[in-house]
């Protein structure tokens, strides 16, 4: 990596708040006020669809957890109880589900 000298600024330079005529779109500012799209100017059917997608992928995430909660008690009530079919069945049935919500969170995002 090279570096190079810089020289050094004069005492009487003074920062010139205008700005440049290129720039994109011409948006007026300060450093206090940020500039960009303001909230009023976000599209009510894309920030419908953000909050939709939103909603699916926690609702998602609440159900993988919620069944793999399920599966841990389950679990713990099959080794205390002794071998049963009908909990080995109810734990595959939460390991399904489980296993289709993370797929659904995962596989829906990648594009």
């Amino acid at each position: 990596m090279t570096f190079r000298n810089i020289p050094p600024v004069d005492d009487a330079a003074r920062n010139d708040e205008t700005e440049p005529d290129d720039i994109v779109g011409g948006v007026e500012g300060s450093a206090s006020e940020p500039t960009g799209l303001s909230v009023g100017d976000i599209d009510p059917e894309k920030q419908h669809n953000w909050w939709v997608e939103n909603f699916k992928n926690i609702a998602a995430l609440v159900i993988v957890v919620v069944s793999l909660i399920a599966v841990c008690v389950l679990a713990y009530v099959r080794s205390k109880a002794g071998d049963s079919e009908g909990l080995a069945t109810a734990m595959g049935v939460f390991s399904t589900v489980a296993t289709t919500a993370l797929g659904f969170l995962f596989g829906r995002n990648s594009k």
